[in-house]
């Protein structure tokens, strides 16, 4: 969801623009969107977004030399993840990096460990390899991956229930002993990731629920039910 906001203001500063651009060959379609978009003035009064003395584009050459080189760590990284077998949603400690070709700012360093989904970069010259991951997967981050496949889940039974994003829903659960302990021990953060209401142990008392499926996680087998609350 939050990727999804990000993406949304992306979206929107893309779409802004494609009209000021495209106003003088479609006026009224360009005009329609652009005020969809929020904007109160008419898009023909808009300057395109060029440097008027130079009559170029605007880049940033600096930028871009560091984009590629966070792009080309974040593939090298992701290789050895592929190689090592661990899904990107399964937290790792460390990732470490031989060369900072260029100077990168913190903000992108933080959109590395994103990406690679990492709690720490540690440069290190003394790599044999360009990139180098931590595989070790310590009782606390080996819980923090557990729940997040069982976020997923929950997140795929809500889409497949047809739910809309700011739908409120009620959960059940049952099965592996290890893994309703793991839920019941994170129903808050849990509730606030999916949207529930309500997160409680399945009982024996018959539910009514629009969608429930038995996941299998880790090798251990956990019951959802749920039901728009």
């Amino acid at each position: 969801r939050q990727r999804a906001k990000e993406a949304c203001g992306i979206l929107g500063f893309v779409l802004s623009e494609v009209c000021k651009l495209a106003a003088p060959f479609i006026p009224f379609l360009a005009e329609h969107i652009f005020q969809g978009l929020g904007y109160k003035e008419s898009v023909h009064w808009q300057d395109w977004s060029f440097d008027k003395a130079q009559g170029k584009p605007k880049q940033d050459k600096i930028l871009e030399q560091q984009m590629t080189w966070v792009r080309d760590t974040v593939a090298k990284a992701l290789a050895e993840r592929a190689k090592a077998g661990i899904k990107v949603r399964q937290p790792l400690s460390k990732l470490k990096i031989k060369n900072q070709k260029v100077k990168v700012a913190k903000d992108l360093l933080e959109l590395i460990k994103d990406e690679i989904n990492v709690k720490e970069i540690v440069f290190d010259k003394g790599l044999k390899t360009e990139v180098e991951l931590d595989t070790t997967l310590t009782p606390k981050l080996k819980e923090e991956g557990l729940l997040r496949e069982i976020v997923r889940s929950i997140q795929g039974m809500r889409k497949e229930a047809g739910y809309k994003p700011q739908d409120k829903v009620a959960l059940w659960y049952s099965g592996d002993q290890e893994l309703c302990t793991l839920v019941t021990k994170n129903a808050a953060p849990l509730k606030k990731s999916v949207g529930a209401k309500t997160l409680e142990p399945k009982t024996t008392k018959k539910l009514h629920c629009d969608k429930e499926k038995e996941m299998e996680i880790d090798g251990k087998k956990l019951w959802m039910g749920i039901r728009k609350a």
